[in-house]
């Protein structure tokens, strides 16, 4: 069985940028003008759809999202050369906040830190 996490967006390029620098560059299975699609660890895809519903302006952020990463500061560098916001203070367990270009929350665990 396959799991799919969906994600509408209004601007397809910018949060394509962004997702293959936040997951680590992960395989992209479907890549088009209107929707991307990175598989992720096992059976979960991850996919952005462009959207132009009216529900989302001026809405920042629907979606709050958790996952682990070894090389955090190297992400960190990474995201700010692409001019994209600087991750948020790490918390006393190694959790740093990060959010999307439309405002949703990533929430990366630093796995350097057990």
């Amino acid at each position: 069985m396959k799991y799919m996490i969906t994600l509408k967006v209004r601007d397809l390029d910018i949060e394509r940028r962004f997702y293959r620098i936040a997951l680590n560059y992960r395989d992209i299975v479907l890549d088009s003008s209107f929707a991307v699609a990175f598989q992720l660890d096992g059976d979960v895809v991850f996919l952005l759809e462009k959207c132009t519903a009216k529900y989302l302006d001026g809405n920042n952020g629907t979606l709050s999202m958790s996952f682990t990463r070894d090389d955090v500061a190297e992400l960190d560098a990474k995201l700010s050369d692409n001019g994209f916001h600087p991750l948020e203070k790490a918390d006393e367990n190694g959790k740093w906040i990060l959010r999307d270009p439309e405002g949703n929350r990533l929430m990366i665990r630093d796995a350097s830190r057990g």
